[in-house]
């Protein structure tokens, strides 16, 4: 999917106290929406203390859906990591790993990374339990994963639309913490909204606009197997009004003008008392 201007403001703005640093794998290689200047300009605006990076070191990436643009791994340089590698099933990205997440992956790359970015590619793997197990053995005691992934409004964009409670439920059963996630909610390539989500929670069954989750959870130890949960199918958990599209079809019509003060003002309106915030 790739790191858009809004992806950039929600990674600083949850990762800035967390002093990133060491090795970073992405999931296929990740597009970026800007040049060095406006990376800078939106990292500085969300406080995060980022590298500066030499004139020489920034790589430009000419196959991403943006254009011209810096290369991801300038992105995650500028982020505090000093390796950044990348994983796909096909090498016409140039990633550094070709390699197929549905299959486990080398034991000589388990316990490897600091970070795992997953920026839309679990979806596309048909074998979700192969992938998600792999995170886990990619990363070090201490390794954080994100993932930002669709939950709701991208019919055939992949295999799978995630519920929230998979990642939860997942990471919380293999000793995951610091668990963090928002929902992402999409009205245009340039627009967007996202609240902080606790599982367990009711949602709406459909947002009515392409809708994320943008999950965060370190893991805490090294464990030989990888556990699997079944999920508790509490008939409260689910959300009964299925007209949430009605309050997303209204909040829009009152962009752009003063966007998050009316955002506020709905929300406080609906039962969820959510309190979206601007990207």
């Amino acid at each position: 999917m790739g790191i858009s201007v809004s992806t950039m403001r929600l990674i600083a703005r949850t990762m800035k106290d967390r002093h990133l640093s060491g090795m970073c794998v992405t999931y296929g290689v990740q597009g970026v929406e800007g040049q060095y200047s406006d990376v800078r300009k939106i990292l500085s605006m969300e406080g995060y203390k980022y590298r500066d990076i030499d004139n020489d070191s920034i790589i430009m990436d000419n196959t991403t859906q943006f254009g011209r643009t810096i290369h991801q791994s300038v992105l995650f340089n500028m982020l505090g990591f000093d390796i950044v590698d990348s994983i796909d099933v096909s090498a016409q990205e140039n990633p550094t790993r070709v390699l197929n997440l549905n299959k486990p992956i080398d034991q000589t790359l388990h316990c490897r990374y600091d970070m795992v970015y997953d920026g839309g590619t679990t979806e596309h793997c048909f074998n979700i339990t192969e992938v998600l197990s792999n995170t886990v053995r990619l990363l070090k005691a201490g390794g954080i994963v994100i993932h930002h992934l669709p939950i709701s409004g991208y019919l055939e964009h992949g295999y799978y639309q995630i519920s929230p409670s998979l990642l939860f439920d997942f990471y919380t059963a293999n000793d995951f913490t610091d668990i963090e996630a928002k929902i992402h909610i999409s009205h245009s390539r340039t627009r967007s909204c996202y609240f902080d989500f606790t599982s367990p929670a009711k949602l709406p069954h459909n947002f009515g606009n392409p809708t994320m989750i943008f999950f965060i959870a370190r893991k805490s130890a090294v464990h030989n197997d990888v556990v699997f949960p079944v999920q508790n199918v509490n008939p409260e958990h689910f959300i009964t009004n299925r007209g949430f599209e009605s309050f997303l079809s209204a909040l829009y019509t009152m962009l752009p003008e003063d966007f998050a003060s009316k955002t506020l003002q709905l929300c406080k309106k609906i039962t969820c008392m959510y309190a979206c915030k601007r990207l």
